[in-house]
């Protein structure tokens, strides 16, 4: 009898998988293994064995991937365009852009959503052994890097010096 039901009831219809990109920073950065452990724990792929048997414990037929990108203004512009499903991003940047505000004044990014904040973030300036500055205006005239083009980084300390700096010469640098 159960064979019978089993061969009247015909091939068994695999679960057709839903793909979820997050999208990080650059591999050598925080956010892309951050990113991966979310889309660990997040994924339990067809045919994977099911949480209560030790299997994956995320949402049934989802796969999600962690891909790197230059980070936080790539990040919230292709999920503002509908390009991807989630990205990772520094908050000033993500409210700056939300709001239109900043270096993205008059170009708001209504559909951005915050799900989490993860950890604060710190910004460190190193400078070469016996040189000193009392304040960002210090470094007028040098010349100096900052992260990579297009990370929250790069648009933190940017608009610093525009609060607080004259001009200076800067050059940006891959991470």
């Amino acid at each position: 009898m159960t064979l019978a039901a089993a061969l009247l009831a015909g091939p068994v219809q695999a679960q057709d998988p839903t793909f979820f990109r997050i999208e990080t920073g650059s591999a050598g950065g925080t956010y892309f293994p951050i990113g991966g452990t979310i889309a660990n724990g997040i994924s339990a792929p067809p045919g994977s064995r099911p949480c209560d048997e030790g299997g994956q414990c995320g949402v049934l037929g989802l796969i999600a991937i962690a891909q790197s990108t230059t980070a936080s203004v790539f990040n919230n512009t292709a999920v503002q365009n509908g390009e991807l499903e989630a990205g990772m991003a520094a908050a000033d940047v993500t409210r700056s852009m939300y709001l239109g505000e900043g270096k993205f004044d008059g170009k708001p990014h209504e559909k951005l959503r915050i799900v989490a904040n993860l950890y604060p973030e710190d910004l460190h300036l190193v400078l070469p052994k016996g040189m000193s500055i009392s304040n960002l205006s210090d470094l007028e005239g040098k010349r100096f890097g900052i992260a990579q083009a297009g990370s929250g980084t790069q648009v933190a300390v940017l608009q610093m010096l525009e609060n607080g700096a004259s001009p200076v010469t800067i050059s940006t640098r891959p991470n």
